[in-house]
């Protein structure tokens, strides 16, 4: 155990000159796994917590009573400076994939100053599927549905439309795609998951594309931090008089926390003394 640590604090102070630099490059120059499985020593890997090439952040998972000693989490942020913290699912039972739901969201700056935000929603099932409609064989699309809302700087829809390529019902489940103009002059910050459902529940939209939609404003303010946003990270003495608006907008973020103390101390809730 003792040449463990010696060749991990090693690996420490030769990588420790890229501190400062974000996560994902100190992972280009130095990737964890490669490291770990070419490199160091599976003393190392028991350390750490790392177990049939798969992260945790605590030991205690694969390691016993190492973890009263360290924490591959902790020790990892001891020796690279970086905060690193690994909670992976826990291992399945035995089991067979059936089938694949995937949403996926991109967010586009236009040159005209507005944005687009371009949402997809699928399902594919392994096997064929008889549906009313005929079969479908495995592999291909069930539901493959696009919306596309364009919002102005201050996330309001101007512009919406939706198209269905893949329907389990063609003819009638691709024609309710005009009805996602609804979503114009809606606000993604006020109210909209209510505007989606008064005008779209129901009889009165696609229960895929309107559930799509549901998830629209957080993909919107994720695309606009640190460009139509500015989240003020990284700024030491925050001059602005208001508390940036991701504060108290989640349990690792609320003023009271640990998060905010360490990250935006100025903006921590000091606990009154009763």
């Amino acid at each position: 155990m003792h040449t463990c640590l010696w060749y991990l604090q090693r690996q420490g102070k030769r990588i420790h000159r890229y501190q400062n630099r974000p996560n994902d490059e100190i992972s280009r120059i130095f990737p964890l796994k490669t490291m770990l499985h070419r490199n160091w020593p599976p003393a190392c890997a028991k350390l750490l917590g790392f177990k049939q090439r798969r992260m945790s952040g605590c030991c205690r998972r694969s390691c016993g009573n190492v973890h009263d000693v360290y924490t591959g989490c902790n020790y990892l942020r001891r020796i690279f400076g970086i905060g690193l913290v690994f909670m992976p699912l826990s291992s399945p039972v035995p089991r067979a994939l059936r089938h694949t739901r995937a949403i996926e969201i991109e967010a586009f700056a236009r040159d005209d100053g507005l944005w687009d935000l371009d949402a997809r929603i699928s399902d594919v099932k392994v096997r064929d599927v008889t549906l009313a409609s005929g079969v479908r064989s495995g592999g291909t699309y069930l539901h493959n549905l696009h919306l596309r809302i364009t919002i102005n700087r201050e996330l309001t829809i101007v512009d919406a439309e939706a198209a269905s390529d893949a329907v389990p019902y063609p003819g009638y489940c691709d024609t309710i795609a005009p009805a996602y103009k609804k979503l114009i002059g809606l606000s993604l910050m006020k109210g909209f998951r209510l505007g989606v459902k008064e005008r779209l529940s129901g009889v009165l939209g696609c229960t895929h594309l309107s559930e799509l939609a549901q998830i629209l404003p957080t993909a919107a303010i994720q695309a606009y931090a640190n460009d139509v946003i500015q989240t003020r990270d990284g700024l030491g003495d925050d001059p602005l008089p208001d508390k940036p608006f991701q504060i108290d907008k989640c349990h690792a973020l609320r003023a009271e926390g640990p998060a905010v103390a360490v990250y935006y101390p100025r903006w921590v809730a000091k606990a009154v003394p009763g």
